[in-house]
């Protein structure tokens, strides 16, 4: 299948980006990806004057941008390689995020919140279990877990290492952190975590972040860190200039450390930022 690099959704009539995930730590250059993301949204009707002129994949020789058009919605897949495959799972992620969220697509414009879209997580990681996931993910599970587990129709001994590394899902260890405590591989822990998304007991609504980590913005518009924190969580995805570290940029802001930390967590995660150079 080779290497997927971020997936997003994107309205159609505005261009705007609705959800967004990074596949593993493979950093590209954002701004070749953000740049074709606020085109869509200006040269939309240009770029689609009917269904046969649809322009369905752009390359850039080491990455191609695939596109795939809903009735609302874009769904755009930064890829290694346009396949088949690929393709196929892309088009059957549109329509189920179509499908799922078509109501609130059509008032989306009201609130413009795009809170009830991260759910889709899990869908993206059903459709591509094998691709890497970020080890610096911090995963969160449900109370419910332990039960959920024991209803799966999974061996017992999986059972057991899913219920070890689910113990530590408190949203605050890393995947990385908790292969480390339970001693078992990354990949391994990541696997199980998959496992886990699928059934539904979890989800990674944050990244870690380390203070001497160096952030560049992608471009997109910072829609959920603007409404959970203000003009300073804008200010702060705008520090992130791909040369200052975290804790750098804490102390020009005056901000205390640990709130800055918390703030590019979730913009690492939701792609509002990207890692350039960490631990």
């Amino acid at each position: 299948m080779g290497k997927l690099y971020d997936i997003y959704f994107i309205k159609a009539e505005s261009g705007e980006c609705l959800f967004h995930f990074k596949f593993g730590s493979v950093a590209i250059d954002p701004n070749l990806v953000s740049g074709f993301l606020q085109a869509i949204g200006s040269f939309a009707q240009q770029l689609i004057p009917d269904e046969k002129s649809f322009l369905r994949t752009i390359d850039r020789g080491d990455f191609k941008i695939m596109i795939e058009k809903g009735a609302k919605v874009f769904a755009v897949l930064v890829a290694e390689e346009d396949t088949p495959e690929v393709r196929q799972k892309l088009r059957s992620l549109l329509q189920r995020f179509e499908y799922i969220y078509g109501g609130y697509l059509d008032r989306w414009e009201q609130s413009r919140d795009v809170t009830p879209f991260q759910s889709f997580l899990s869908q993206v990681l059903i459709a591509f279990p094998e691709q890497p996931i970020n080890p610096r993910l911090l995963p969160r599970a449900r109370l419910d877990r332990i039960s959920v587990v024991e209803s799966l129709e999974v061996p017992d001994a999986l059972k057991m290492r899913l219920v070890r590394v689910l113990r530590l899902a408190d949203g605050k260890r890393s995947l990385e952190e908790i292969a480390e405590i339970v001693g078992l591989p990354v990949d391994e822990v990541i696997s199980l975590f998959l496992l886990a998304a699928r059934s539904g007991v979890v989800d990674f609504p944050f990244a870690k972040i380390f203070d001497d980590d160096i952030l560049v913005k992608t471009g997109l518009d910072p829609i959920l860190i603007r409404k959970a924190y203000g003009e300073m969580g804008v200010r702060l995805i705008e520090a992130c200039n791909g040369k200052t570290t975290v804790k750098e940029i804490a102390d020009r802001e005056g901000a205390p450390l640990n709130v800055v930390k918390y703030v590019f967590g979730r913009a690492l995660r939701l792609g509002y930022v990207q890692l350039l150079k960490g631990d």
